[in-house]
């Protein structure tokens, strides 16, 4: 597991191993040029999932485009890019109005799904 992780993220800093149920870990670090990191393997050490907070400034343009035709009048709350073996995507959490909204998309912008979240 520590040889797969160190090839897929040969340099990072601040790292924090977890061990989760089912002999799953769950790995927490920050990358070399760009934010945090939540890296999850399976019980294999096999690579499963790495999410990545990112900024509003580093959301794709596509999702930009939809986010401004569906909620104009959004307050940017944070958003995080979730890699997994089948592909990508990426999850928004907006205000609008009284309403905390969780948008996910792909990398297009295709909305995917859209949960409605306690504040």
């Amino acid at each position: 597991m520590l040889a797969n992780f160190n090839k897929k993220f040969p340099q990072t800093g601040n790292v924090h191993w977890q061990e989760g149920k089912g002999e799953k870990w769950t790995v927490n670090f920050t990358g070399e040029s760009s934010g945090n990191y939540i890296v999850k393997y399976n019980d294999k050490g096999e690579w499963e999932e790495t999410q990545l907070e990112l900024p509003e400034s580093l959301i794709p343009v596509g999702i930009v485009k939809t986010l401004d035709s569906l909620h104009s009048e959004r307050k940017f709350i944070e958003s995080t890019l979730t890699q997994i073996p089948s592909g990508d995507n990426y999850d928004v959490k907006i205000k609008k109005g009284d309403d905390l909204l969780q948008i996910s998309f792909d990398l297009y912008g295709k909305k995917l799904k859209i949960d409605t979240l306690d504040d």
